[in-house]
């Protein structure tokens, strides 16, 4: 049987999709491949990606390999709607301490527990290939050609990662960083990380007044997300 099966806590599960799911796109006809989060496994972790054109999310989380297929090598790229998230929030995934078995076949993605089975259609179009931006935008700010900003301004974005914060489980503790990136036409590109965490952001095309900047590095918050984000530029 050629389907790849991994499994990952319920918990773990739910906040990556929960969190993730903020930054993909409404109910769209034309570009539907925009409403599913796309997952790469790169040994122990799977690293989810969601975009809607004007926003890019990144998070991981720790997994492990259950079962290979028994031709090929295994699965390691696939999508789950964003509404899983709500199926997950439905089915208490919040809140248990069972593992999920996610068995990822050409034809569908199962997420299964004791007590529930949910079964999703892979998708059949190709997702934006965002891996080599993301290297771009994080390599900039590795580089020190990101500028630190203060987060008072951006009251617009804050709303939304307020929601990530509690979507994805992120302490109430934890800072959020803005980094500022030149964009021409006098926009930036914002990359917003909670450090600590391998949550990150790129909001592309913001314009934001004047103000002062503090020139720190962003090194040490980025690290994670840099390594995960090579990987999947070279899937």
């Amino acid at each position: 049987m050629n389907t790849t099966i991994y499994s990952i806590a319920c918990t773990q599960l739910h906040s990556l999709m929960a969190g993730l799911k903020l930054a993909t796109a409404k109910s769209n006809a034309n570009l539907p491949v925009l409403e599913e989060v796309q997952l790469t496994v790169d040994g122990e972790r799977v690293t989810g990606v969601a975009t809607d054109r004007y926003r890019l999310f990144m998070d991981s989380r720790e997994v492990a390999l259950e079962q290979s297929p028994e031709e090929g090598e295994a699965a390691t790229v696939f999508t789950l709607p964003a509404s899983a998230a709500d199926d997950f929030k439905r089915l208490g995934f919040s809140k248990s301490h069972e593992r999920a078995r996610v068995e990822v076949s050409a034809g569908e993605v199962v997420v299964s527990t004791a007590a529930a089975r949910l079964s999703y259609p892979a998708m059949d179009a190709e997702y934006p290939r965002v891996g080599a931006l993301m290297v771009k935008a994080l390599g900039a700010v590795a580089e020190g050609k990101a500028v630190e900003v203060p987060t008072q301004y951006n009251v617009d974005y804050l709303g939304d990662f307020a929601k990530v914060r509690r979507a994805a489980g992120i302490p109430t503790n934890t800072p959020l960083r803005m980094h500022q990136i030149p964009a021409g036409a006098g926009s930036f590109q914002l990359i917003v990380t909670f450090p600590g965490t391998d949550f990150w952001a790129l909001l592309m095309g913001v314009r934001h007044p004047e103000g002062d900047a503090n020139h720190s590095s962003a090194v040490e918050a980025l690290e994670r997300a840099t390594e995960s984000a090579k990987a999947l530029a070279s899937a």
